[in-house]
């Protein structure tokens, strides 16, 4: 059980890698994308803003919770379907989908993504959640 584990986290990591220069699609514009600043396969949407006082790692024995924050001038309908269409090339599969946010896994990781309006900017936050298994 061990190897299996092992061979599926080495896939993952060889794809991970394999997607570091990919170009992700935003609408039926082709752009360069960067990552998350905390996890390097989470596509980062082209007009993020980090928000450095809220952000948050936390790594244990048993896994790790990593939030961070994003301040946007995109609009809310274009964050779903940028996050819908590349996560999911990714091997993220969405499991939840409401007004205010979207929830995927993959293997042992949990991504919650939420956004909200706040004056003229869309704040967008990460949530992401990885077991050790």
């Amino acid at each position: 059980m061990r190897i299996i584990h092992n061979l599926i986290l080495l896939t993952l990591i060889v794809s991970v890698n394999s997607c570091s220069n990919k170009t992700f699609s935003k609408n039926s514009t082709n752009i360069k994308e960067s990552f998350l600043s905390n996890n390097s396969d989470i596509p980062l949407f082209f007009d993020f803003d980090i928000i450095n006082e809220e952000t948050l790692d936390f790594d244990s024995s048993s896994g790790n919770i990593s939030s961070i924050t994003y301040k946007s001038n995109a609009k809310i309908p274009e964050i779903i379907k940028f996050y819908e269409n590349n996560l999911k090339n990714l091997g993220w599969q969405q499991i939840d989908k409401s007004k205010n946010h979207l929830s995927f896994n993959r293997g042992s990781e949990i991504l919650k993504i939420s956004y909200n309006n706040l004056d003229k900017n869309i704040v967008v936050k990460f949530f992401i959640v990885k077991t050790n298994g």
